[in-house]
């Protein structure tokens, strides 16, 4: 997940107050031969006078999960992102770094599971600066690092990522669930009707909207005609490719994440421990993970990971309507109406 400058200028404004300092440094070798040896460590420091816990949200460099943590670009322009997209919640998160002072971290990202390299040549990678630590009520709160460098690298070699090449052939064997116990897969069956009764009330409720009400303006902010069409048309487009369809692989073993999909590969959503332990219906429940990673293929919108969480999410609704009309948990949480809008 990157930020917008005004975006990053905010949290920065943030973390100032707060008090925590971090250092963030990207390194790795130079010279890289072949794109599935493009792997880069980020080091994150606390340059802080205390100690400091960090969630290792998966759209930060303290994980190791594919997001788009990182921008990777070239004299060609900037390579395309072709990870995936995850459904996570700092509310239910257990994998946490507490850091001392002068304390720091490492974590090895590999770029060939991330972005689709079609070119050998010269490189830059800068990551998101952009992380979140505990504060002493246990609420999630953002915080940007000051940054060491950005990392030149040189690729040669082959630039066809095997780790995107075995999840593309993986399409071609669909069955509707893919290592899911008859439990798991009674569990999402039972979700999947919640499912498609939160998209018809979705567009029925947009589709005879007119103006602003509660219910949009609290997820989506101010109300016009052209922003609530795209939120129209995402739903739309997941009611009618129809998540019943779809394929739900239960191997994700990722302790503090929900559900992933890779946009590009339409129609596959992995399942994750905390998707097993959520409710069906209700708050960041199984019936609302499967809508909010439905809205992130790209077939059906692309939605993006800009906030996490409802208090996030409004608050994204209220600073910056058109990144909320494009956020996944913003979609998620208005089509679980929970508590009620009108």
């Amino acid at each position: 997940m990157l930020f917008s400058a005004a975006t990053v200028a905010l949290l920065t404004a943030v973390a100032a107050q707060a008090g925590p300092s971090l250092k963030l440094d990207i390194s790795g070798t130079p010279n890289v031969r072949d794109v599935d040896n493009f792997h880069v460590t980020a080091t994150v420091t606390n340059t802080g006078t205390e100690e400091v816990t960090l969630f290792a949200d998966p759209c930060s460099a303290l994980s190791a999960f594919p997001e788009d943590t990182f921008t990777v670009s070239s004299a060609n322009g900037r390579v395309n992102f072709a990870g995936a997209k995850v459904k996570y919640s700092f509310r239910t998160a257990k994998n946490l770094i507490t850091l001392a002072p002068g304390a720091n971290v490492s974590v090895t990202h590999d770029l060939s599971a991330s972005y689709n390299f079609t070119t050998t040549g010269d490189y830059e990678i800068d990551a998101s600066n952009v992380f979140h630590y505990r504060d002493a009520s246990g609420n999630a709160v953002p915080i940007v690092a000051d940054v060491e460098n950005a990392l030149t690298a040189k690729l040669t070699g082959s630039t066809i990522s095997s780790k995107i090449a075995k999840r593309n052939m993986s399409l071609s064997k669909r069955a509707k669930f893919a290592s899911c116990s008859s439990t798991q897969q009674s569990q999402t069956n039972t979700a999947l009707t919640t499912t498609m009764s939160y998209l018809s009330n979705a567009v029925s409720y947009l589709s005879a909207q007119s103006g602003s009400t509660t219910r949009y303006s609290t997820w989506f902010g101010a109300y016009t005609a052209s922003r609530k069409a795209t939120v129209l048309s995402h739903f739309s487009k997941v009611q009618s490719s129809d998540p019943r369809t779809y394929t739900y692989d239960c191997s994700c073993t990722e302790s503090d994440v929900y559900a992933y999909v890779y946009p590009n590969n339409f129609g596959y959503i992995y399942l994750c421990p905390v998707y097993f332990s959520a409710p069906t219906s209700g708050t960041d429940s199984k019936a609302g993970t499967i809508v909010h990673e439905a809205t992130h293929f790209t077939a059906n919108g692309g939605t993006q990971d800009y906030a996490y969480g409802q208090t996030n999410a409004k608050a994204l609704a209220k600073s910056n309507p058109s990144n909320a009309v494009m956020n996944a948990d913003s979609h998620e949480y208005f089509a679980e109406n929970n508590p009620a809008l009108s």
